[in-house]
């Protein structure tokens, strides 16, 4: 599959989660579930903060159905419906998803010195602790993505990583680039996501459930803290 491009400047990865789940991926254990455990979470769990029932396929809406004779091409039947979606066989794919924290998170004011000042929106304030009580923040994001494209080449495994883009109704950017690239429909969610800021791994490779890559120790490139912690914070860059 082909590399999802990463946008340039600040960068740091956050995972939200259990503090035990954190720990065991701290130590080197990378568990992911597949793109249709997503779609789950909000069509059965009625989850649409960690779940979305159009999580990796791609959604049209508002559209108009017209069944045509072949010969003459005359209308004979039309309707519409509110959303239609196309699969295009990425469900049983293994995803690991994670918080980026970058040029978004700019905050309009600056500290005293001019510098610029970076923190989490009222809505990631509100919503983040959802997906977890902790948060493991990748202190150095390209060796821990180099970790984990070596451990995947190990394995014998290629993937797609990069940012989600968000888009709002029928967005015909959105259309254009997942027919040009399918596998890119797992890099799309609906405007309501954004404040997720997600940065996402898909695995070419088919599971039923979970699977786990192991990339070895992390803990010198990460830390734990809790969520309500970290989402109360600034950032500043300084030389």
């Amino acid at each position: 599959m082909e590399q999802v491009a990463q946008n340039q400047g600040l960068t740091i990865l956050m995972k939200f989660g259990k503090e035990k789940n954190l720990k065991s991926l701290q130590s080197g254990l990378m568990y992911m579930k597949n793109l249709a455990y997503y779609v789950g979470q909000e069509k059965k769990d009625s989850d649409d903060v960690i779940g979305d029932q159009y999580d990796g396929v791609m959604l049209m809406q508002d559209m108009q159905i017209n069944i045509k004779d072949i010969a003459t091409k005359n209308v004979f039947m039309s309707f519409n419906v509110p959303k239609a979606t196309m699969d295009f066989g990425y469900m049983k794919y293994p995803v690991f998803c994670m918080f980026r924290y970058d040029e978004r998170n700019r905050l309009s004011e600056t500290t005293e010195d001019g510098q610029a000042l970076f923190g989490f929106s009222p809505e990631q304030v509100r919503y983040m602790p959802e997906f977890g009580d902790s948060v493991l923040v990748i202190k150095d994001a390209d060796e821990f993505i180099r970790r984990v494209a070596a451990a995947l080449q190990k394995d014998g495994l290629i993937h797609a990583r990069g940012n989600v883009r968000y888009f709002d109704g029928n967005d015909l950017e959105y259309f254009q680039n997942v027919k040009d690239e399918p596998v890119h429909t797992a890099f799309w969610k609906r405007k309501k996501y954004s404040y997720q800021q997600e940065f996402r791994i898909l695995i070419d490779k088919t599971i039923e459930d979970h699977y786990i890559l192991n990339i070895g120790d992390i803990s010198d490139i990460s830390e734990i803290m809790k969520s309500e912690l970290m989402l109360n914070t600034v950032v500043t860059l300084e030389k």
